[in-house]
């Protein structure tokens, strides 16, 4: 989309599309962390979205309601993730002193 609006819409300015990058490369950045931190990954994507929606919300107030379906979607996907990535954290933190139990 950032090259869409940077290079193909006449009067657009090449910033929007650094914008665009912007927010794509963290979100990148926090998938590529998932395979690592997973819980501290999405609770930063969480955050972040958020964060994301509430700026535009400022600038705009009517994009809370543009995509609102979309948006609840997001947000229950990131918590379902969060859940589930919490579960895998705490099974990790089993007590490892005596190993040959957990066989």
């Amino acid at each position: 989309m950032g090259v869409f609006e940077g290079f193909y819409i006449p009067n657009h300015q090449l910033l929007y599309a650094f914008i665009d990058w912007g927010i794509a490369s963290i979100f990148i950045g926090l998938g590529i962390l998932s395979f690592f931190k997973p819980y501290l990954a999405f609770v930063s994507g969480l955050v972040y979205y958020i964060l994301l929606i509430v700026l535009f919300a400022s600038l705009d107030p009517i994009s809370i309601f543009n995509n609102l379906i979309l948006k609840i979607l997001i947000i229950a996907f990131f918590v379902y993730t969060i859940k589930i990535a919490n579960n895998v954290r705490s099974k990790n933190k089993t007590d490892k002193s005596n190993i040959l139990d957990q066989v």
